[in-house]
């Protein structure tokens, strides 16, 4: 066998091993860029979510105050009380202790029997409500995204919390599940989902930091049925060009029901109730929605 032959087939195998291993580099360069959310077969649901028969959702705390009770206090964040069956939880729990329990109070709600807190991120506006319900529902585990910074985790243990830190998307009840964290920036958060029988999922967001339309399509990692979102957009100042955008992903999943509090904006919340008059709902503190029978 000639030198020139061992010296073709060594760089043929070089250009072969080249070709194989290049796009899975490339692919994790590009990841890191971009700061996808890495999924490993250890923290991501494969199971199908089960369905609700139906939800209640009462707005406990948002920035908008009611237009129908004003005993009700309205403050900078949000915070959603959550009955699906035979469970209730917490979605973010507003600024303050203190406009939580006014809230509660006033609104009949009684916060010692819940399931769980989700919290969608670790500002203050979504987390500082933590203390009052640490008095009414100690020790309750409170579902946070993988990355949030150890002082504000910390904080939450220190309040008596049992902390579970979601890796990835996860069933957490039947028909109730974490999108799993996406990344704005340094910032970790995580949306939930309800999936409701006959409907499909409703998306619940914090501020959607990475992008209220990204949300959606990662819940799209359960099932490609998704009837509504409602939360925080965090489209104050936004072009029209991306609430474009995001119209454009509304309009794709065939969204039923939009549902814009706190960051999202009025000038963002006039654009979606004319481009979605049948799916568009306002609400503020105090409002109520039942979803399903």
């Amino acid at each position: 066998m000639s030198n020139n032959f061992k010296i073709a087939v060594a760089l043929g195998l070089l250009a072969l091993l080249f070709l194989v291993l290049m796009p899975k580099l490339l692919w994790n360069r590009l990841r890191r860029g971009y700061n996808l959310t890495t999924f490993r077969s250890d923290n991501l649901s494969y199971q199908k979510l089960k369905e609700l028969s139906g939800a209640e959702i009462l707005v406990l705390v948002d920035n908008e105050p009611s237009n129908s009770n004003f005993e009700l206090k309205a403050a900078w964040g949000i915070s959603l009380y959550v009955k699906a069956q035979n469970v209730s939880f917490l979605f973010d729990t507003g600024p303050s202790p203190e406009v939580l329990e006014h809230n509660c109070k006033v609104l009949g709600v009684d916060l010692s029997n819940i399931s769980f807190v989700f919290i969608s991120h670790e500002h203050g506006d979504h987390t500082g409500g933590l203390p009052y319900v640490a008095k009414v529902a100690p020790s309750v585990p409170v579902y946070v995204p993988s990355g949030m910074s150890s002082s504000v985790r910390r904080g939450i243990e220190r309040l008596g919390f049992n902390v579970v830190e979601v890796k990835g998307p996860q069933q957490m009840l039947e028909g109730i599940a974490s999108t799993g964290p996406l990344m704005s920036g340094s910032l970790a958060e995580h949306g939930l989902i309800l999936n409701l029988q006959g409907k499909g999922m409703v998306l619940l967001v914090g501020c959607a930091h990475p992008g209220v339309d990204r949300m959606l399509l990662n819940a799209t990692n359960f099932s490609e049925e998704v009837f509504g979102v409602i939360g925080g957009f965090h489209l104050m100042g936004a072009s029209e060009t991306r609430l474009e955008q995001i119209a454009k992903v509304f309009d794709e999943l065939s969204l039923q029901l939009i549902v814009p509090l706190h960051c999202s904006g009025k000038t963002a919340k006039s654009f979606f109730k004319e481009h979605f008059p049948q799916a568009y709902l306002d609400a503020q503190t105090g409002s109520f929605l039942k979803l399903g029978p």
